[in-house]
């Protein structure tokens, strides 16, 4: 079991967590009109390279004690 233990802000602020992440599938989603509205279809694929994404690509965005931003701001 984990012990969840305190991280004081005035050592802590602004310690960068690093969120990288690699994956082999992803889902394609297509979209079409139907008498009713709209249709969505989701596929498993495989990702072939895998896909990765790194905190370095999106300017390091996360971290502790970072100032609360509004969803889709930076």
């Amino acid at each position: 079991m984990y012990k969840t233990e305190f991280l004081p802000k005035e050592k802590w602020q602004g310690f960068l967590l690093n969120m990288d992440y690699q994956t082999s599938e992803y889902y394609n989603m297509s979209i079409s009109a139907s008498a009713g509205g709209f249709e969505m279809k989701l596929e498993k694929k495989t990702a072939d390279p895998p896909i990765v994404h790194t905190s370095e690509e999106y300017d390091f965005p996360d971290s502790l004690y970072q100032p609360h931003r509004q969803s889709g701001g930076r």
